[in-house]
């Protein structure tokens, strides 16, 4: 039993100096999303999440830079994991990629202004396929690709635009 006490007390240590340690002051990339995990107290489980930030650096190495508990991808929590990070030293940011939470959004139009934000293409690719049949997910699902992996803006729009002619009236809540 001490010996597991001493342990936890090591690992919570380090954890607070990684925690605490100074970040790049410019990141090309970070990507903001929540991992949920059942939490068991006792005879109760509640659903909590870690709002995680991954950054991207210019020469392209990816570290974490900080990681937060909240309940839901919200104003306060974004703003408190954003904030965080400021203070540790990151003073630019070229690009956010996040979900489409508002909240989120909104943290990041407050403590990074004049940052770029990309929303998600795996949330997005989720949310389309969410108003698709189970049967007709895959198919669906490669014409996205299509989109996504474009070559460029041009062969992108003209995917998107081949997407929405061929499911517009089969899909309409997936095209919207």
């Amino acid at each position: 039993d001490s010996a597991i006490s001493r342990l936890a007390q090591s690992l919570t240590a380090e954890f607070e100096v990684w925690r605490a340690r100074k970040l790049e002051s410019h990141y090309q990339i970070v990507y903001l999303d929540a991992l949920y995990f059942t939490v068991r107290y006792g005879e109760n489980s509640a659903n909590t999440g870690v709002l995680v930030a991954l950054g991207v650096t210019p020469e392209g190495r990816k570290e974490v830079l900080g990681l937060t508990g909240c309940a839901a991808e919200s104003l306060p929590s974004g703003r408190e994991l954003l904030q965080d990070i400021k203070r540790r030293g990151v003073e630019k940011v070229s690009m956010f990629v996040s979900d489409g939470s508002d909240g989120i959004i909104a943290a990041i139009q407050e403590v990074f202004p004049d940052s770029l934000r990309q929303r998600c293409l795996v949330h997005k690719q989720k949310d389309i396929l969410s108003h698709v049949p189970t049967t007709t997910r895959k198919e669906v699902s490669g014409h996205l690709q299509g989109i996504f992996n474009a070559a460029n803006k041009e062969e992108a729009l003209t995917e998107l635009s081949a997407f929405k002619v061929r499911y517009q009236k089969v899909y309409p809540e997936a095209i919207r």
